[in-house]
């Protein structure tokens, strides 16, 4: 997989979490985020320790591998991919 900056992508405005996704690398993994049509809005190969953040205005699928080593919150609440895991990979959908 290679790694490609979100053309969506945006520092965070400190105090405005109204659409910001954050993803805490504790493991190497990876993240694919797909737009409802299934394009590709980005795409990231996390290494440990690493942070990344997203503006996500649109429904998406998020594809998280090796979901145990991430962390993510959404809008400022943390999600939960155990419920959503599968052989390590995790498939949510966010709105």
């Amino acid at each position: 997989m290679t790694q490609k900056e979100p053309a969506g992508s945006v520092a965070a405005v400190a105090g405005d979490k109204s659409s910001l996704l954050t993803m805490d690398f504790r493991e190497k993994s990876w993240i694919k985020v797909q737009k409802k049509d299934g394009s590709v809005m980005a795409e990231y190969i996390g290494k440990p320790g690493e942070q990344r953040q997203l503006e996500i205005n649109e429904p998406v699928t998020i594809i998280v591998g090796f979901a145990p080593g991430v962390t993510m919150a959404f809008r400022g609440n943390p999600v939960d991919l155990a419920p959503n895991t599968v052989n390590s990979v995790a498939r949510i959908s966010l709105k």
